[in-house]
C-alpha cells in the first residue's frame, strides 16, 4: 500500500465529529461489456454541519466497494478519524474510518473501492 497524491474529492481537513445519519449497500445491475463496470455502491450519509473542519459534505458514495463487515448499527455514531491509502497492486483505494458512539469508544471500518462520488450540502 502506498500513499498517493491526494485526490480532489478527498476531505483533506477531515470529517472529524461528523455524524453518520444513514448507510446503505446495494448491488447494481452492471453492463459486463464495460471495461470497469460499476457493480456495487455503498452510500454513507453524514451530517457534517458540526464537523471540526469540512462541513459541506452530505453523502459519500463508494463504487465497486468491498468493506469490513459493519458489526453494529452505526447510525448516530460520529466520525473520529480516517486514513486514505491507494493499493498499487489492486489499483483500488482503501479508506479506514474510525467511528465512535456513547456505548463504544471506537471501531474501525474499512472500505476498498474503485471510485467515489461526493454529494455536497
Amino acid at each position: 500500500m502506498d500513499i498517493r497524491e491526494i485526490p480532489d474529492w478527498y476531505w483533506t481537513n477531515g470529517l472529524y465529529d461528523a455524524i453518520i445519519v444513514d448507510y446503505d449497500f446495494i448491488n447494481l445491475n452492471y453492463d459486463y461489456r464495460e471495461r470497469k463496470p460499476i457493480r456495487s455502491c455503498f452510500t454513507l450519509t453524514v451530517d457534517s454541519s458540526h464537523a471540526l473542519y469540512t462541513t459541506s459534505i452530505k453523502m459519500i458514495k463508494f463504487y465497486n466497494v468491498k468493506s469490513s463487515p459493519v458489526i453494529a448499527d452505526i447510525r448516530g455514531w460520529w466520525w473520529i478519524e480516517d486514513q486514505l491509502l491507494f493499493d498499487d497492486v489492486k489499483k483500488r483505494w482503501h479508506l479506514n474510518i474510525c467511528v465512535g458512539s456513547e456505548k463504544i469508544d471506537s471501531m474501525w471500518i474499512s472500505f476498498f473501492f474503485d471510485a467515489v462520488e461526493i454529494v455536497y450540502c
